[in-house]
């Protein structure tokens, strides 16, 4: 489904006169944590943002934390929505397993590249 889900926040956001992006991350059986973090810094660089608000749901908490670390001068706020929220050195997949879940038992759940990968 990628950023597409988000294209009715977008759009409600537009009416506000607010400037918002919902990008479509890289596959992770390919990619990893690195590679969407980076992602959203070429996004950040391409448009010339500052002063931003990021917002991460879910695995995004993990990216937000990262983009954060890499590019703290632009980031105004960081917005968590049901995400992750990583200790430095913490993957998801740990997260999940220090919270006593067992992420196998999720359907689909695989410990894909940007899921093992540790947080700065």
């Amino acid at each position: 489904m990628g950023g597409r889900i988000w294209d009715t926040a977008l759009s409600a956001l537009a009416d506000q006169g607010i400037q918002g992006y919902a990008p479509t991350l890289g596959d992770e059986k390919i990619s990893n944590l690195t590679d969407h973090i980076t992602q959203i810094c070429s996004l950040v660089h391409e448009h010339d943002l500052d002063t931003i608000i990021l917002v991460g749901h879910s695995y995004g908490g993990m990216i937000i934390t990262g983009v954060a670390a890499r590019m703290p001068e632009k980031i105004s706020h960081l917005v968590y929505i049901d995400a992750a929220y990583p200790e430095s050195g913490q993957s998801l997949y740990d997260m999940m397993l220090s919270g006593g879940q067992d992420p196998s038992s999720y359907a689909g759940f695989v410990p894909d590249p940007p899921y093992v990968e540790n947080c700065i």
